[in-house]
Parts: structure tokens; sequence; C-alpha cells
């Protein structure tokens, strides 16, 4: 539960933050719209933003951060010199794990792989945007850990609180 929590809680955190700079410094027309000769629907876009891309980039990070999480819960049960702090390189892990998936993912569903070649640049453009996507996981990641580890240290001390 914690899990869903930590992810919960950073993306809401996240969306809130793009959030509110939006409404400080609003995006252009052009910027939501695109292609100038697209149809464009302005509350769609709104709507989409209010609620596709919360519900939707959170039932994504909760599906491709799941394997590296399940492998550190794993490593954390097993291990007795684990700490709560150490959740929060277990974190950068799973990020690191999902960045993975999500590349192999990605690279399985772009065509352009088929005709992988190294002259024509398509390796150097795809790790570059592996770094890319690597440095926001691995942020996002570090977000997560951070709230996961908070959450262990209210339980802990919402248990050392009820013995006494």
């Amino acid at each position: 539960m914690r899990y869903v929590g930590a992810i919960f809680v950073t993306s809401v955190g996240l969306w809130l933050l793009f959030t509110i700079k939006m409404f400080v410094s609003p995006p252009s027309y052009t910027d939501i719209c695109g292609d100038p000769g697209a149809m464009c629907c302005l509350p769609c876009a709104v709507f989409g933003w209010f609620t596709f891309v919360p519900m939707g980039g959170f039932l994504l990070a909760l599906i491709l951060f799941l394997p590296g999480h399940l492998l550190v819960c794993w490593t954390a049960r097993r291990a007795v010199w684990w700490l709560p702090s150490y959740w929060l390189a277990g974190w950068v892990v799973t990020a690191l794990i999902a960045v993975v998936l999500f590349s192999v993912g990605g690279a399985i569903l772009d065509r352009k792989v088929i005709a992988l070649n190294i002259n024509n640049g398509i390796l150097a453009t795809k790790a570059w945007e592996f770094i890319g996507w690597a440095t926001v996981f691995v942020v996002f990641g570090l977000l997560c850990g951070a709230c996961y580890w908070m959450m262990l240290k209210r339980a802990a001390g919402a248990a050392g609180t009820r013995g006494s």
C-alpha cells in the first residue's frame, strides 16, 4: 500500500506543480494545438490535462515501477542490514529498471528499430532519449523514495507511541 501511496503523492505533487506553472505562465494556443492546420479543441485539451494526464500517468508509473519495486522489496526483506533510508537508493534502482522497461517497450513499438543502422544516427538519438528519460525517472524515483521513507518513519513513530 505504501508503494501506491508513494507514487500517488509524488504524481499528484508534480502534476500540481506543472498545473500551477501553466496558470502562472499559460502556454500559447499553438503550443497546445501544435499544427495550425489541425483541428484543436481548447476545452478538450484542458479536459485531457485534468483527467487523462493524471490517471494515465499514475497508472503508467504503477505498472512500470512494479517489477523494480518487487525486486527491491525482495532484497530488503532478506537483507538484515537494510535500513529505512536505503529505500532512497532502492527507488533509484526501481526507476532505472522502469526506464529500461520503458525504453525497450518504446523500441519494440518504434518502427525505426527494425531498420536499425549505425550510419543514420538512430543509435545516438536513442541513446540521448534514454539519458533524458533516465533522468526524469530517477528524479521521480528519488521523490517516491523520499515519500516512501517518510511513510516508514511515520509508521515507526506511530508504532512507538502506541506501545508507550
